[in-house]
């Protein structure tokens, strides 16, 4: 059922009247795209040396583990101001005998496709092939690197959890907010622990569990909302003003 929506997606890109109007933008943005592919692979390929030469005392790998969490932080910012919700022309579906399930699913599973999930794995992808290079265990390498890539998606519906409701904005808001003010002030270290946490993903493969039953958990939340606003234009298609 998903290849016959992505089908009809599909001929409706082609037959729309601003693909060629906007075709030269496209050729922009795939070259934007491709710049930042490249970026993004020569610092995941070149962080373990530069780590290693900046600090020669700390397992890189450890070092590279407390900062991710500034770079997730970073990125669910990004994401809130610049990562649209998942939408789709829901009308012309509802004649059909589709499920709303499966268009809800396929909302969802489209969204997982955005460039802000692509990105940050051509950076853990050379970073993780640089750590098979010096000596790092495979099944170990892998399991981190899984574990990293869910993140990242787990990213993904946190911000559309933000950016539909303003009790979810800002109860994060407010988390981020008291942890920063409780490590900047030397109350509580909180990027140690959570970088230990990250390393441990290394040591102990099983910890994988854990984004894997967070992420399942905010699926599921935002499955839940999308089907429940499934007729409702605020929620299934992009305003217009």
């Amino acid at each position: 059922m998903f290849s016959k929506i992505i089908g009809l997606e599909w001929k409706s890109f082609l037959r729309s009247s601003s693909v060629k109007k906007g075709i030269t933008m496209k050729i922009l943005i795939a070259f934007l795209a491709l710049y930042f592919i490249v970026c993004f692979s020569f610092l995941g390929a070149s962080s373990y040396f530069l780590v290693a030469k900046t600090v020669p005392n700390i397992d890189p790998l450890l070092t590279i583990c407390n900062y991710i969490v500034l770079w997730f932080l970073f990125d669910l910012l990004f994401r809130f101001f610049m990562q649209k919700l998942p939408v789709l022309d829901i009308k012309t579906f509802m004649v059909l005998p589709i499920k709303k399930h499966t268009i809800v699913h396929y909302l969802l599973l489209k969204s997982g496709f955005s460039l802000f999930n692509i990105f940050p794995l051509f950076f853990f992808l050379p970073f993780s092939l640089v750590l098979l290079f010096k000596g790092y265990a495979a099944l170990n390498v892998f399991a981190w690197l899984l574990s990293m890539l869910l993140l990242v998606l787990l990213n993904n519906f946190v911000n559309f959890m933000i950016n539909r409701s303003n009790v979810y904005f800002y109860s994060i808001l407010g988390a981020l907010i008291t942890c920063v003010a409780l490590h900047r002030f030397g109350f509580i270290d909180v990027v140690t622990p959570i970088g230990a946490f990250y390393f441990g993903m290394y040591k102990q493969p099983l910890l994988l569990l854990v984004p894997v039953v967070l992420l399942v958990v905010f699926y599921t939340i935002n499955f839940r909302h999308f089907l429940n606003k499934f007729y409702l234009d605020d929620a299934v298609f992009a305003k217009k003003q």
